[in-house]
């Protein structure tokens, strides 16, 4: 098992290393669960249910959804050390399903013995006790009781750091239902890629940092003997893969503009390389910012992209050019904003 350390953000420590992390933001408390009108996040716009069992989670559905509503679903898997509570601030979903276009589920991951939460992805993460849980086993069982409230409609797996090896294994093992696509920032997946045995089909949103310290842009290659280590394949290997078993075109078309979606890199950073031809329609991109670490400054407006991405197959919104939403609101900031501005309280776990 390998020593490493992926902190979801806020300056948890790495395994092993020593050092006190601040303390996380905090997130108001919710409303009663059971199908009450949640307040946090969305205001009256969410409903809130109780799904998981002796692993709660809880399940976010625009207000008026009803068993036969269709809709697609997003579960958005923190990093290691992190929660469900955390990441939903990071990424900002929740804002963006209480506009009715999609419901979501944050789960928390297992404590380990020092308390972490974690998800056993593959051999390098996060798994560091052996504990062997089921975490696949446990998003398929979140999938399929969701369906309970709404009908599902194509699920989507959103993850940071340990949470993104983890959406990248279920896509591996191909056991979640209805899985149609994920959405990486800073993951990666097993290093040897025949253990991915029995992908699904996805679309693949991989965002990752040229200067991500713990989860390293090119790989990790595994150091054989008895005190040894596993590895992880680079962000370009991982989504080239996923490429491949997508039937795309082998070689990826890079987008001439960038975006400025971190707030802690100086201009616009980040490079589009998407993969086209894939086989029904699906989109295989790799987003490379240049100069960002293992955790961004969004902003807490990343959520908005990911929505844009699940409603169109694709980040950008045709028309509104790279740095726009639909409705004029900029991504980030936009390119000609230098380095200024600072990320709203609460944007990052």
């Amino acid at each position: 098992m390998a020593g490493v350390g992926l902190a979801a953000g806020g300056g948890l420590p790495a395994c092993g290393g020593g050092g006190t992390a601040p303390p996380p933001p905090t997130a108001p408390e919710p409303a009663p669960v059971g199908g009450g009108v949640v307040a946090p996040f969305g205001g009256d716009r969410l409903v809130e249910h109780r799904i998981g069992g002796a692993r709660p989670a809880r399940l976010l559905v625009p207000a008026g959804t009803g068993p036969a509503t269709p809709l697609p679903l997003v579960v958005n898997l923190h990093g290691f050390g992190s929660d469900g509570r955390q990441q939903d601030l990071y990424f900002g979903m929740s804002p963006r399903a209480a506009e009715g276009g999609f419901a979501l589920v944050s789960p928390d991951g297992t404590r380990n013995g020092e308390g972490l939460r974690f998800w056993n992805a593959t051999d390098y993460c996060c798994d560091l006790e052996d504990a062997g849980v089921d975490d696949v086993g446990y998003l398929a069982d979140l999938v399929e009781e969701a369906e309970r409230f709404f009908a599902v409609r194509g699920v989507f797996l959103a993850g940071m750091s340990n949470g993104g090896f983890m959406a990248y294994r279920a896509a591996c093992d191909g056991a979640v239902p209805g899985l149609t696509g994920v959405m990486v920032v800073a993951g990666s997946s097993w290093y040897d890629a025949s253990r991915c045995a029995s992908p699904s089909e996805v679309s693949v949103l991989h965002l990752h940092g040229t200067k991500d310290g713990t989860i390293g842009f090119d790989g990790w290659t595994p150091r054989p003997g008895p005190k040894g280590d596993a590895g992880h394949p680079g962000a370009e290997e991982v989504v080239r893969r996923w490429a491949e078993r997508a039937g795309c075109n082998p070689t990826p078309i890079e987008s001439p503009d960038a975006l400025d979606l971190d707030f802690e890199t100086p201009g616009a950073e980040t490079r589009i390389r998407q993969y086209r031809g894939c086989r029904g329609g699906r989109a295989v991109e790799l987003w490379v910012m240049n100069g960002s670490g293992h955790v961004p400054d969004f902003g807490g407006g990343l959520g908005r992209r990911l929505a844009d991405w699940i409603a169109g197959g694709k980040g950008r919104v045709r028309g509104a050019g790279p740095t726009a939403y639909a409705d004029g609101s900029p991504v980030g900031r936009s390119a000609s904003a230098g380095s200024g501005g600072s990320a709203p309280p609460g944007s990052r776990p």
